[in-house]
């Protein structure tokens, strides 16, 4: 039997005088196995999440396209919450504004903060994907317009997990 033991696996550790036994040599061997296949599980645990991280269900962007249908306001759904969505109109005309109307042809909104003018948001983000619009609002002193869904127009977009 040993007189010592390592430190992390109470290892069996032979001084001269110990008289070495097969039993030792048997309870290390099933301490180690036991250690390594916890290790392995951990190993093939870590890379599953690891692949599963970047499958191509999980990419970090996510990009498409939609056609506007001039519907007031209409969801793209993601299957996600995204962090950040930029919408960007076909031909990249983005804002204009002249004559007491301001025009929102594109938009970027970050979860929680949109951007916009006078509480009006191209682009809104929600639980499963954004929200874009084609409304006509006319306030005290000017008319904003957000036309991030205006007919026939390509709009491509790109979304952040």
């Amino acid at each position: 039997m040993s007189t010592n033991h390592t430190r992390n696996y109470d290892l069996c550790q032979w001084e001269a005088s110990d008289k070495v036994l097969r039993e030792d040599f048997n309870a290390d061997n099933a301490k180690i196995d036991a250690a390594l296949g916890t290790h392995a599980t951990q190993i093939a645990q870590a890379l599953t999440t690891a692949g599963n991280a970047f499958s191509p269900g999980k990419l970090p962007v996510v990009t498409g396209s939609y056609v506007g249908d001039a519907a007031p306001t209409r969801t793209i759904q993601l299957g996600f919450r995204p962090r950040a969505v930029v919408v960007v109109r076909q031909f990249l005309l983005g804002f204009e504004s002249g004559g007491g109307e301001f025009k929102w042809y594109s938009g970027i909104a970050l979860d929680g903060s949109p951007a916009g003018w006078d509480g009006k948001h191209p682009v809104v983000i929600q639980d499963g994907g954004f929200q874009v619009g084609y409304v006509r609002t006319p306030t005290s002193d000017n008319t904003v317009w957000i036309l991030t869904n205006q007919q026939g127009y390509t709009y491509t977009y790109f979304a952040i997990r």
